[in-house]
């Protein structure tokens, strides 16, 4: 993987996880994340917005609810371990970026 499109991944996770702390504490739909990361340059496709969706499910920085069959829109969660690793700078994680002050 070019490391630029590795960059632009962990960058697009960690917006998503400042989305969806402002949204919090109600959920949020992968529709308005779609909406809101052209704004921050970083358009993605609806399928990789879900896999990076996924991705942070995974890792247990949010809680996914995926209405049964394809065509509905997750609704999305931040969890507290999505909140920590926002709050403090002292957490790291390889596969999301922080950015540099």
């Amino acid at each position: 993987m070019h490391e630029i499109e590795l960059s632009r991944k962990r960058m697009a996770r960690y917006r998503i996880l400042k989305i969806l702390d402002a949204s919090d504490p109600t959920p949020c739909g992968e529709g308005l994340i779609r909406m809101t990361l052209p704004d921050c340059d970083l358009p993605l496709s609806p399928n990789e917005i879900r896999k990076e969706i996924q991705y942070l499910g995974d890792k247990g920085y949010v809680k996914i609810e995926k209405p049964e069959g394809e065509r509905h829109h997750w609704l999305v969660r931040i969890l507290p371990k999505g909140t920590d690793y926002l709050e403090d700078q002292k957490i790291s994680d390889p596969g999301i970026a922080r950015p540099e002050w």
